[in-house]
């Protein structure tokens, strides 16, 4: 390995700082131009990222040197890598290959029916990958990683803000060539509440690690069996930064019940009920604490501060939410009553049914990444008047697109990355780690459950969120235990439990 002098090493080390910090940077820009869902975002994106992960291989040193700290810092993320680069090989392919027919053909074929598109998906899938390689070959400091996770919660906060505010003004505008109207339900920088939603979640899992780091780094309390020791407490913790993330997350939280997004907040929830019960099976000696901030999130935020924001309103979409159109109708005492476009479970999965049967016909590697609105017009029935951009579930629309095989490929990035983050929960001797894989954990429930019924794998910024956070948790196993830790958390459950 090449030996370097110390002045060059603090020079390569600034280098790398500006690589790491301009990462998270564009990660936190990405929702501000409609969600990066448009080919002059992607193209910034791509503009921005590219010479970010130049820069970040530069200040790894010499050849021998940057191979060698690539070895070790991607090494256990080898088996996500080689699915990442594989997909990209499918989707190049698929791009070169060039226009394929659809109708008639079936097996193998491989080509795409938009190859313009396609090609946009392949360029979002080099962002992706530069910026997942930055942030675990540049976030092996835990105190990189909290600023990072920092930059991206006020990335959220700022999202709620405007959500919020342009919501409450009923602001009418074109931003990139597009009439906007905040209507009923908050959209902030996008433009539909349901993505917005996805956003919020993903921010709000981002604060949720940094909420539990921030436990995790103080000593266990003692039992407080006095009013004064309660009072001691509580005046304690309304003094401590951790006040001040719980005051975003609340802001947050206020902003994802506006979008009224039935799956969204269901699936925040879902996952926030997850991160609950793994607190509370992995860290007794914080048990209470961690249990108080996840009830705390549901029972004050949605139950008490949602009652002025529009909570009633997201339950009564909810509540209206039935199986079919005829149920709908015939509930509604009229035979022939027209049901609102996405009221009934039938309408939002109405694409993805008939999706299947497109899917029959080019099941290996799909109508090409990005083509679904090119390919789904002739499964649509005629009866059908609606148009589809999406499918409205993100597991139908990619094996559209890419097929079980693409599919397959994503799905090895999502299971490798749980499977990293249980380790970490579970072996991990950083407190970061394992708060960091709570966070993880609860994001990739949320989208888990949310890609039901939506497609927040096709909007940019929320997939770079989710691969930031999926980038920090790799990252995190190459971190060192807490200098101020010298008992293992582990130790300390079993002798306080």
């Amino acid at each position: 390995m090449q030996s370097v002098s110390e002045p060059q090493e603090h020079r390569l080390n600034r280098i790398s700082a500006i690589a790491f910090y301009g990462t998270a940077l564009v990660v936190a820009w990405s929702p501000i131009p409609l969600g990066s869902n448009r080919t002059s975002a992607i193209a910034l994106l791509l503009a921005l990222q590219l010479p970010l992960l130049l820069l970040g291989l530069v200040s790894l040193g010499g050849p021998a040197r940057a191979l060698s700290t690539l070895r070790q810092r991607l090494g256990p993320a080898r088996w996500i890598l080689l699915a990442w680069t594989a997909l990209l090989a499918l989707q190049a392919g698929q791009v070169l290959r060039g226009p394929a027919g659809l109708l008639g053909e079936s097996g193998l074929p491989l080509g795409s029916l938009d190859a313009h598109q396609s090609l946009l998906m392949l360029l979002c899938s080099i962002v992706y990958l530069a910026v997942f390689v930055c942030l675990v070959v540049l976030g092996q400091a835990s105190d990189r990683l909290r600023n990072a996770l920092r930059i991206w919660l006020a990335a959220g906060v700022l999202q709620a803000l405007l959500a919020i505010v342009l919501w409450s003004l009923r602001a009418q505008y074109t931003f990139m060539d597009m009439s906007i109207h905040h209507g009923v339900r908050a959209i902030g920088t996008y433009v539909s509440p349901n993505n917005l939603a996805g956003y919020l979640y993903l921010a709000l899992a981002v604060g949720m690690a940094l909420m539990l780091d921030a436990l995790l780094r103080q000593p266990p309390g003692a039992p407080l069996r006095r009013w004064q020791d309660v009072l001691a407490a509580a005046l304690k913790f309304l003094l401590s930064p951790r006040m001040i993330i719980r005051l975003l997350l609340l802001l947050m939280v206020i902003a994802l019940v506006m979008t009224r997004s039935r799956m969204g907040n269901t699936a925040f929830m879902v996952a926030l009920g997850v991160a609950g019960v793994l607190c509370a099976w992995r860290f007794a000696a914080w048990r209470r604490s961690a249990l108080i901030l996840t009830a705390s999130l549901v029972l004050v935020d949605v139950v008490v501060i949602g009652q002025w924001v529009g909570v009633e309103q997201l339950i009564d979409r909810i509540e209206a939410t039935t199986i079919s159109r005829e149920v709908a109708a015939g509930e509604s005492g009229m035979a022939g009553a027209v049901v609102t476009s996405g009221n009934t479970l039938e309408d939002r999965t109405e694409p993805g049914r008939y999706t299947v049967d497109m899917i029959r016909v080019r099941p290996w590697f799909g109508t090409g990444a990005g083509t679904y609105y090119t390919a789904f017009p002739p499964w649509k029935p005629t009866t059908v008047v609606s148009y589809f951009d999406h499918a409205h579930n993100d597991y139908a629309e990619i094996a559209a697109d890419m097929g079980v095989v693409g599919l397959g490929l994503i799905g090895v990035i999502v299971l490798g990355s749980t499977i990293q983050a249980f380790r970490l929960l579970v072996w991990g001797r950083s407190r970061f780690g394992q708060a960091m894989s709570v966070g993880a954990l609860m994001a990739i429930v949320a989208v888990v459950v949310h890609s039901t019924v939506d497609f927040n794998l096709y909007i940019p910024a929320n997939v770079l969120m989710l691969l930031a956070l999926l980038a920090t948790l790799w990252a995190c196993r190459l971190i060192p235990a807490s200098s101020s830790a010298s008992v293992s958390v582990k130790h300390l459950d079993t002798t306080t439990s």
